[in-house]
């Protein structure tokens, strides 16, 4: 290993000396992130639907953030069953939470404030959020940052080329003084979702379908995760995901709207991933049907040890 210095923690059964990096419970040869504030939070959406909630910070940079907002899932084209409780990670439209692809729930940050910005579709609701703040940053970072370097007792191993005793906290790859996120390797989910293939035309204009996949968790509280989809080869994209793709098609005159969401949500028993298309069909001079051909996509989920409804900071 090029970097070889630090701490290195192998599970039961194998050598430590010749264990890989992947395959170790522990390695400060890469950094972890550093949580650095987690609160829940509530809030309610303006008239207008666009609505952005600010929760400052005192970081002096951008930093890396996972946001989830609490609410009853419930998407009535797939299932009749509702589900309160349940946790959705932000980023996108999400039909459980909303059934509706024109409004959605994002988040970013910049170097004084995490902001949770409402899309259209929410208006004058209320919403109760859980976030994480990290220490890590997700710009470019050389200046002072104005974490309190204090309170920094136990262990601490530095990155390449810095002073463990006096770098910063962004600098370390491994502090004890922050809590740290731990994944169950032995529950990340792999599992192919297909839409079979579709036909929209005169006599049905509007063609949709969805299927989900569940993974049991076992865990018995709705745990932070991170969710990916693959849709082909060599593309990784990140849950939640929509698009919706406008085609003109010479020769043929219609308007083809197509809508494509990956989404997914949590609850104590669950960590749910669902597949949905929709293609919307007008034809003002050709009745020709339009074929939609069969889609598979691979799913992957990585659930985290962390209680979404667990004690926020300092509690």
């Amino acid at each position: 290993m090029a970097e070889n210095h630090g701490m290195k923690v192998s599970p039961a059964g194998s050598d430590v000396k010749t264990v890989t990096d992947i395959d170790t419970r522990f390695t400060s040869k890469f950094p972890y992130m550093k949580v650095y504030k987690w609160d829940t939070v509530s809030f309610t959406t303006n008239g207008s639907g666009n609505y952005t909630y600010t929760i400052p910070h005192d970081l002096g940079y951008a930093p890396a953030f996972d946001v989830f907002v609490k609410g009853t899932a419930a998407f009535s084209f797939l299932t009749g069953t509702t589900y309160p409780n349940s946790w959705f990670r932000i980023g996108g439209a999400n039909r459980w939470f909303n059934q509706d692809e024109a409004g959605g729930f994002f988040a970013y940050s910049d170097e004084d404030n995490l902001y949770i910005q409402a899309i259209d579709g929410f208006k004058s609701v209320s919403i109760t959020a859980k976030f994480y703040l990290y220490v890590d940053p997700i710009e470019e970072f050389t200046s002072a940052s104005n974490i309190d370097l204090t309170g920094d007792y136990g262990m601490k191993v530095s990155k390449t080329g810095k002073e463990v005793r006096t770098g910063e906290e962004y600098d370390m790859r491994f502090s004890t003084k922050y809590k740290m996120l731990q994944y169950f390797k032995e529950s990340i989910k792999s599992e192919t979702l297909t839409l079979p293939e579709m036909w929209a035309s005169f006599v049905d204009h509007e063609v949709e379908e969805a299927t989900y996949v569940d993974f049991l968790h076992g865990l018995g509280y709705p745990p932070l995760f991170h969710a990916y989809f693959e849709p082909s080869a060599d593309l990784l994209r990140e849950v939640p995901y929509h698009e919706t793709d406008l085609f003109y098609a010479p020769g043929i005159l219609y308007y083809d709207d197509v809508v494509y969401e990956v989404s997914a949500w949590c609850d104590a028993t669950r960590i749910r991933v669902t597949f949905y298309r929709r293609s919307s069909w007008v034809v003002p001079d050709d009745y020709a049907n339009r074929t939609f051909s069969s889609q598979t996509i691979t799913i992957r989920v990585v659930p985290f040890a962390e209680n979404l409804e667990g004690l926020d900071y300092g509690e």
